[in-house]
């Protein structure tokens, strides 16, 4: 707090807010469980030769881009610092608890991100977060989708 008693007025006030959330691995949505993680999906060892022959996955694994996938739990400290601070959870050492296999991406505050919620209306509080996220070094976009009711 700043000295007019203002709380949104000192460094470091948004980290301390994601931070009061329950850490993901203490309720079983870590990263052993397959959650606050994000994996290079066009990566030429996740697929078949068969695969590989197919047009389209060819220009999928030589797109100028990283694309990748993270599962996140709702309401978790990880998923609050993947939807507020894209940035810092994408970069390798960025936040503890949250592993990442985004190559290129250039650090937290480096890169443009753009975030778009594909059902924004679906609340937060009981879902898994799927962020798909498309970098190029430079630029950033991630796509976030909210489980649904009928898979909650």
């Amino acid at each position: 707090m700043n000295s007019d008693g203002n709380p949104f007025d000192h460094p470091g006030w948004e980290d301390e807010l994601y931070d009061r959330f329950p850490r993901g691995d203490e309720h079983e949505f870590g990263p052993s469980q397959g959650y606050n993680i994000y994996r290079k999906l066009n990566d030429e060892s996740l697929f078949t030769d068969e695969a590989r022959e197919d047009p389209v996955v060819m220009a999928f694994l030589a797109a100028p881009f990283n694309f990748s996938f993270g599962v996140f739990k709702s309401s978790s400290r990880e998923a609050e610092w993947a939807i507020h601070k894209p940035g810092r959870t994408m970069s390798p050492d960025g936040v503890e608890g949250i592993e990442s296999q985004i190559d290129n991406f250039p650090g937290a505050t480096a890169a443009r991100i753009g975030t778009f919620v594909i059902n924004h209306e679906r609340t937060l509080a009981v879902r898994k977060l799927f962020i798909m996220t498309a970098e190029d070094g430079n630029q950033c976009g991630q796509m976030i989708y909210k489980e649904g009711e009928e898979s909650a």
